[in-house]
C-alpha cells in the first residue's frame, strides 16, 4: 500500500532526466521507497535534521560511487 506519492519540483525533474539509465533507477528505487513508507521511512534512507522539530523534518539521500546525492 503506498502512502502517498511524490511530486518533482521543475529543477529536481530536470537533474532527474540529466542522470544515466543506472542511475535513474538507483533513484527512482530510492523514491519508491519514500512513497511506500512516507513519514515512516527511517535510516539509512532518511536521516532526522538536527533543530529542526517541527514537522519532524527528515533528509533523504543516496550513495553514489562518488559520494552521497541529497
Amino acid at each position: 500500500m503506498s502512502w502517498g506519492h511524490v511530486e518533482l519540483e521543475p529543477e529536481v525533474e530536470k537533474w532527474f532526466l540529466g542522470l544515466t539509465h543506472s542511475h535513474r533507477g538507483t533513484v527512482a528505487f530510492y523514491v519508491d521507497l519514500l512513497a511506500d513508507h512516507g513519514v515512516h521511512l527511517g535510516e539509512p534512507y532518511t536521516r532526522q535534521l538536527s533543530g529542526k522539530v517541527v514537522g519532524g523534518v527528515r533528509r533523504a539521500g543516496t550513495h553514489r560511487r562518488r559520494g552521497v546525492t541529497r
